[in-house]
């Protein structure tokens, strides 16, 4: 089965069968829309019964992916958009998070690893959601944006 819908002046669409669940959101990157996604975020959760602990995990890492790229990469725009989609197919919960702003170039990029980088007040979002995430892949380059894809192993979870 396949449902579409219209958000706004944005596309939305949810793709559903048997055994897999495909949501696509692409919402203006703004922090006034993180909490549209963490609700879409919230309910998937709860219709694939995923464990408590399980979902705190997956919407922590999925929340500092969306605050980066409302934060980053439009840093002097206000038309940018951040396309988000979660994905539950073969006992994996997958979820692209993908801008089209300033970008950076991630293979120079060093999750902090020192004390005082750790303690200090910012950059630890990509070493957290590394820790929470089973696999974490940041592809970035400067103009180019960047796309962040998490990967969740979900063997008990069921699409219902």
């Amino acid at each position: 089965m396949q449902v579409e819908q219209q958000v706004g002046s944005e596309e939305s669409s949810i793709y559903l069968s048997q055994d897999s669940i495909q949501v696509f959101l692409r919402l203006p990157a703004d922090g006034v829309y993180l909490a549209n996604a963490l609700q879409t975020l919230r309910e998937i959760c709860e219709q694939v019964e995923m464990p408590e602990e399980r979902a705190r995990r997956v919407q922590l890492a999925v929340e500092e992916a969306l605050l980066n790229s409302f934060e980053h990469a439009y840093r002097d725009r206000s038309d940018g958009f951040v396309e988000t989609q979660f994905i539950i197919e073969s006992g994996e919960f997958i979820v692209v998070i993908e801008d089209f702003g300033t970008g950076f170039n991630s293979t120079e990029y060093d999750a902090p690893s020192e004390p005082e980088q750790i303690l200090a007040d910012r950059g630890r979002g990509h070493l957290l959601m590394r820790a929470m995430a089973d696999n974490m892949v940041l592809d970035s380059a400067p103009g180019r944006g960047t796309r962040t894809t998490l990967r969740f192993a979900t063997p008990s979870t069921q699409v219902s």
